[in-house]
């Protein structure tokens, strides 16, 4: 698969036990969980002149080295990686890509820099072989901070002693020497960031209890209505029910109950934009779109829907210039 010749990496998702003696706090301690994890197998050379490291270089993330929560600090700072490798918080620049690797996938989960770290194991936490580790944490309403990635450097302790045990042959020619491979691993539970992603979504206020989640991370990112259940306003409503999901966006189509029971339900799962066709869309072909979190709707072109619809969800367009441009 990889030619024979490292560096490889293998990434992989199923099932995990652990021995959790009292199971506790939600989905955060359980004894059954969907585990994901990703090892990078290199040597000595590699992980220090790793080519993807200049990809990402210049991005920024937000570290709390050990030397900071040793000064009793808490709070992050954000640099890039280039600033972090050269001040000694990373020693290998393959480790650091790691480390943003980890980092990156939680961002596309949908949290951002407010309610995540990046945390550096004190050295007395840290494993007996490892050369550093990290781990991925989100700040949640109802916990505090929670881990829920760790990224770690292992060395070729794994190997090493699997050779040891297992009797395989486990390591490559290096000028014609034996050499264990050293891993760099990414591993977290499904569980947990899902966890804290619903916790710090879930808001309560005068109106209404709803879900605040990011639009690309919603379980429904567009639902659709006809104002009421009459064929001349369904038969439309289905049309556009059906191009908005052909077009790849997670869609739900309602026509029971009152219009505002509808939007109700919709703030209950988290949907961010809700779609209304009425008796003004067969004369003039517009739709109202409504936002989740103003509750503020807008009339736009039927013809436009479909680009306006994606640059909402994936974060090109706020519903709030959108509001500007058709106003």
């Amino acid at each position: 698969f990889f030619r024979d010749r490292l560096p490889g990496a293998v990434f992989q998702i199923g099932k995990a036990y652990r021995n959790e003696i009292s199971p506790r706090q939600g989905m955060l301690r359980l004894r059954e969980f969907t585990q994901v994890e990703g090892q990078v197998f290199l040597l000595d050379e590699h992980e220090k002149d790793w080519p993807r490291f200049e990809e990402v270089a210049d991005e920024t993330m937000p570290l709390l080295p050990h030397a900071m929560q040793s000064e009793g600090k808490t709070e992050p700072v954000t640099m890039t990686l280039r600033e972090a490798l050269d001040r000694g918080r990373y020693e290998k620049p393959a480790y650091a890509w790691c480390v943003y690797l980890a980092y990156s996938i939680f961002r596309k989960m949908g949290f951002d820099d407010e309610t995540l770290r990046l945390r550096q194991h004190l050295p007395t936490e840290r494993a007996h072989y490892a050369a550093d580790a990290w781990d991925v944490e989100i700040h949640t309403r109802s916990f505090g901070w929670v881990e829920c990635c760790g990224v770690h450097d292992r060395g070729n302790y794994d190997l090493t002693r699997h050779q040891e045990y297992s009797k395989e042959r486990l390591s490559v020619k290096v000028n014609k020497k034996p050499v264990v491979p050293n891993v760099l691993e990414i591993a977290f539970g499904v569980e947990r960031p899902l966890y804290c992603l619903i916790d710090n979504a879930y808001v309560e206020d005068d109106e209404r209890t709803w879900l605040r989640f990011p639009p690309e991370v919603a379980p429904i990112q567009v639902s659709v209505f006809p104002l009421m259940g009459k064929p001349e306003l369904v038969g439309p409503a289905r049309q556009i029910y059906e191009a908005i999901l052909d077009s790849g966006l997670v869609t739900y189509y309602d026509q029971g109950g009152s219009i505002g029971r509808r939007y109700r339900r919709q703030d209950e799962v988290g949907t961010p934009f809700c779609i209304t066709i009425d008796y003004d869309t067969l004369e003039d072909d517009t739709v109202t779109v409504r936002d989740r979190d103003s509750m503020e709707q807008v009339r736009v072109a039927r013809s436009q829907l479909l680009a306006i619809l994606h640059d909402l969800v994936h974060g090109r367009k706020t519903f709030a210039e959108l509001k500007a441009e058709v106003t």
